[in-house]
């Protein structure tokens, strides 16, 4: 009678607990990304669309940014957004953290910064 191979029900186990593992984080860091990614969109077309010029506040820019953002549904704190006056238009500082839960009380930190000029 030949000896019987293959893998053992420990080794199945293991791979299936970090594959479910690694499934995981990715759906913990896609979404902080993701966001990131249409933050960058947002901040280009706002700054393509010629609606900020020299004469426009600082509160201005801050609006249009929040409001484009509610309307694409991005998650991004806007306390770290930081507008200053510049020769010739407005500076755009913008430094955040996103936070997912990953397990338990562990968390993953995404920290993400933007800085534009608005001419």
């Amino acid at each position: 009678m030949k000896k019987q191979a293959g893998t053992s029900f420990v080794t199945v186990l293991l791979v299936l607990t970090l594959v479910v593992f690694l499934a995981k984080i990715g759906m913990a860091v896609v979404p902080m990304y993701w966001d990131d990614k249409l933050l960058t969109k947002i901040l280009e077309n706002v700054h393509e669309s010629g609606e900020i010029d020299s004469h426009t506040r600082q509160k201005q820019l801050k609006a249009l940014v929040e409001k484009r953002m509610d309307f694409n549904s991005v998650n991004v704190p806007t306390d770290g957004m930081i507008v200053t006056r510049i020769p010739g238009g407005l500076l755009l500082k913008w430094t955040y953290e996103v936070r997912s839960p990953l397990i338990g009380n562990v968390d993953l930190v995404g920290r993400f910064h933007h800085e534009e000029e608005f001419n």
